[in-house]
């Protein structure tokens, strides 16, 4: 999921949970995030950036 854009349409959502969409899609960035974090760690030739983990 590519999340360079808001991945929620605010005119299609009932108002009463648009703000558990956007704590939705808030939550999902960070743990995309966290992933591609590890994933560019575990590339790394430096042993101090390699044992980076969030786990």
């Amino acid at each position: 999921m590519v999340l360079s854009k808001i991945p929620i349409e605010p005119a299609k959502i009932k108002k009463e949970n648009l703000d558990k969409k956007i704590l939705r899609a808030a939550i999902i960035a960070e743990l995309a995030a966290i992933n591609i974090y590890e994933q560019i760690a575990a590339l790394a030739v430096d042993e101090n950036i390699k044992g980076f983990s969030w786990t």
